[in-house]
């Protein structure tokens, strides 16, 4: 009985030993991964802070393209209206000049206040 007892006292503690060796390989490869996994984490913040300020670098860029773009077309368009209403009003002036020599021609002379005055 005692042999019996000293054999299961060796299995034991060869199982505890075995155990105790795998525990602390388990721990030493969980503490490699978690290493590993906060190098990958902050190199994906990483890259995902530089292309955030890319994006937003790209789209200040963009912003002020289309700002500058709508300028153009803005001033292009009030040049046009510009033109269109100068043409309109020339348009009407020549339509007028025939009776411009009328209205010359129909108007009483008046005495400037000038020489009213002097008299």
């Amino acid at each position: 009985m005692t042999t019996f007892l000293l054999v299961v006292a060796l299995i034991l503690g060869g199982a505890l030993a075995i155990m105790y060796f795998l525990k602390q390989r388990a721990d030493t490869a969980l503490a490699s991964a978690r290493q590993q996994r906060d190098k990958e984490v902050a190199r994906a913040q990483s890259e995902a802070q530089a292309a955030v300020t890319n994006a937003q670098a790209t789209y200040e860029q963009k912003i002020a393209e289309l700002n500058a773009e709508s300028e153009t077309y803005s001033a292009e368009h009030y040049e046009k209206e510009a033109t269109k209403i100068a043409d309109e009003a020339n348009l009407r002036l020549a339509e007028l000049e025939p009776l411009r020599a009328y209205a010359v021609s129909r108007m009483p002379k008046r005495k400037s206040k000038r020489h009213s005055r002097m008299q």
